[in-house]
């Protein structure tokens, strides 16, 4: 039964965006802001001091746009799960709000939303002789003029299992309202243009075999200098154009009918997807992108017919299909965007609320609602594929011979997961014994899994089941269902391309104060050679070592550019006379090279190094703490470089001396003097 029963489930929720939506005498933007929530909280021995601490009767609450709902309420009795508005009308002549809570009965973890009786869920739905439970709708009354929002009572429980339908009361809530403390202000744009609707390409998101178009044009013209009024013209390939009113408030844009067809001959006019009402809208929300929005609730194309529907044993009026849409998207034009389907995707539910489980036996934290997906090609007798390689941390290729094979399809902004390729199934696990863990859509019985690209790049996988296979019966047992799941490819980012020439001022601690702390260098590029090029150092401590060193001192720049080697044969700085220098070497006096490595900054950090007199291999200053700066790349133009040459009196083995006692040649601040 329970395979019934999860089918059930979801069927149920796709009735329920489809079904229509009364008038209303305001907007949901008129909502969005911040409320004080209050309620008269009573508790039951049942409650523990920790429920008492968790539950709240006096709290904030935000109302905002949502990406799936057409708004949300986060921090309800002041939990941070987010209920979802999925509807505005009238009920019973009130003003009202809808919510939907199939997806969030949830509080937190372990509490659950229950009506005032505390059954668990608000209502029941039945499917033959067996009563499935399901969560909502609930009606929240609504005052936008005065700022007010009436809930009705409610408890508040805890649940042995996710399967059972009333629970242990922990919580009476009475009195429950929302008053608004702080409206947010929503801007409403200009949205005129010519747009794209697609339809989706899910199981139901259109009617098979029909030969109205999934996709036509819409062109909004505004009517008002306040962008909230437009004529929205639908071409339909194959129809005349129909022009219908239109309304933005800068989260939706609504489109209203009244009687209003697409083929007047054959009598097809725009209608909803349930009931037989003349008039009603289309809705489209908007999205993080901008210029598109984002069907919902659904419209169809229909017409009234006299005749026997279902079991209906008496002739009565109904609705005959022509074509529905219960998923879609409404954009600009823009480009296609280059995309790759193979990666590695971080693949996340838009709340946690929404991996669901089927199964009580099943431990529902070794579900999670983040996990990997990775798409990658191979080779195949028929020449290269794309597979999904991993998933949900299991190695499907190895399992499956093969992986999933992805197809994309023509345009590249969808593709399809082959599910029943090898063995027939999609196996993420074998437990032995012909029970294995398998993977399927929402249907359970369709054999691929559709993927769409996003206009931002991201992938949306359509609702799917994790089930468990007795494959020696065929029975599915469902486990999980993961819904509104977007993929986001894991983009490793690229170093960041650096250029090594260039002039750069080093600073250092300095062991020796005849040396200086701060100086420049150069280094250069040179491919003047064919077949032959080299980065070097040009200028070091305000000496020539370019010429000096028949070349400079030789720079090795790694193969990823981020970091370099300063190379120690042939580092002469300066002459002290007739085969006597001074010297660069590394922290020990050596010839190992000294690093460079890039920093994130820009700056380069160098390890220590010295300076040696090679008559003596003498240390006569340690340089430590070195860093480079780039000039050009920092803004750096005018740099005072202190000590650019070492100051003082030395003789010809390279010892400092306070005075000139004897004739001879001397070093004096970095000139040769002779002395008579």
């Amino acid at each position: 039964m329970k395979k019934n029963y999860f089918y059930a489930l979801f069927a149920s929720l796709m009735l329920f965006m489809a079904m229509p939506v009364s008038a209303q005498s305001f907007t949901i933007d008129q909502l969005f802001g911040k409320w004080q929530f209050t309620a008269d909280v009573e508790f039951t021995d049942a409650a523990t001091q920790a429920h008492k601490e968790t539950l709240s009767g006096d709290c904030e609450a935000v109302i905002s746009a949502d990406e799936n709902y057409i708004a949300k309420i986060v921090g309800f009795a002041g939990s941070t799960v987010q209920q979802n508005i999925n509807a505005i009308g009238a009920k019973e002549g009130q003003d009202m709000v809808k919510i939907n809570n199939l997806n969030t009965p949830q509080l937190w973890n372990n509490l659950y939303l229950a009506n005032e009786n505390g059954e668990n869920p608000y209502g029941y739905w039945e499917a033959g002789t067996e009563v499935v439970k399901t969560y909502g709708p609930v009606y929240y009354n609504v005052d936008a003029v005065n700022g007010l929002i009436t809930i009705p009572n409610f408890t508040v429980v805890t649940l042995a299992s996710f399967g059972d339908r009333e629970g242990t009361v922990i919580a009476k809530y009475t009195n429950v309202k929302m008053t608004l403390k702080e409206a947010e202000t929503v801007e409403v744009s200009d949205i005129s243009g010519d747009y794209n609707f697609k339809a989706g390409s899910g199981t139901y998101d259109t009617m098979a075999g029909s030969v109205i178009p999934t996709e036509f044009a819409v062109n909004f013209a505004k009517t008002s200098d306040d962008n909230k009024s437009y004529n929205a013209t639908i071409s339909v390939e194959g129809y005349q154009a129909v022009t219908l009113p239109a309304a933005f408030n800068g989260v939706s844009v609504v489109l209203s009918y009244n009687d209003t067809y697409l083929d007047e001959a054959n009598g097809i006019r725009f209608a909803p997807l349930y009931g037989t009402t003349k008039e009603g809208k289309i809705e489209f929300k908007t999205t993080e992108q901008e210029g598109a929005f984002t069907l919902y609730g659904g419209f169809a194309f229909a017409k009234e017919v006299m005749g026997k529907a279902k079991d209906e044993v008496t002739d009565s009026l109904y609705m005959e299909y022509h074509q529905y849409y219960t998923a879609g998207t409404l954009k600009l034009p823009a480009e296609a965007p280059e995309f790759s389907w193979v990666g590695v995707y971080n693949v996340k539910v838009a709340n946690a609320s929404d991996v669901i489980i089927a199964n009580t036996n099943v431990d529902a934290s070794a579900w999670p609602a983040e996990f990997q997906m990775e798409i990658k090609e191979v080779q195949s007798i028929n020449g290269p594929v794309l597979v999904v390689s991993s998933f949900m941390g299991s190695d499907v290729y190895t399992l499956n011979q093969g992986g999933f094979t992805v197809t994309p399809a023509a345009d590249g902004m969808s593709a399809t997961v082959a599910l029943n390729e090898y063995y027939g199934m999609a196996m993420l696990q074998s437990y032995g014994g012909g029970m294995y863990l398998v993977l399927t859509n929402s249907s359970g019985a369709a054999k691929t899994l559709t993927l769409t690209l996003n206009q931002d790049g991201t992938v949306s996988i359509e609702p799917m089941f994790i089930q468990m296979l007795d494959f020696s019966t065929n029975v599915y047992t469902p486990v999980v269902c993961y819904m509104n799941m977007t993929a986001t490819k894991v983009v490793e980012e690229e170093a960041p391309a650096f250029e090594w020439t260039g002039e750069y001022v080093l600073t250092a601690t300095v062991d020796n104060s005849d040396y200086p702390t701060t100086f420049a260098l150069n280094v250069v590029y040179d491919d003047s050679y064919p077949g032959y090029e080299y980065y070097y150092i040009s200028d070091f401590m305000g000496y020539d070592v370019y010429h000096i060193n028949n070349g400079g001192i030789a720079l090795n720049i790694a193969e990823d550019g981020q970091s370099a080697e300063i190379d120690m044969n042939y580092t002469y700085l300066y002459s002290l006379g007739v085969g006597v220098y001074l010297k660069l070497r590394d922290k020990d006096g050596g010839n190992v090279p000294v690093a460079l490595a890039l920093n994130a900054d820009g700056t380069l950090s160098a390890d220590d190094f010295t300076v040696v007199n090679s008559s003596t291999n003498d240390i006569v200053a340690t340089y430590s703490n070195v860093v480079l700066t780039k000039k050009d790349a920092t803004g750096i133009e005018n740099v005072t470089v202190e000590n650019n040459v070492v100051e003082g009196i030395f003789d010809m083995q390279g010892r400092k001396i306070d005075a000139i006692t004897a004739p001879g040649l001397y070093i004096v601040n970095g000139a040769k003097v002779l002395v008579k």
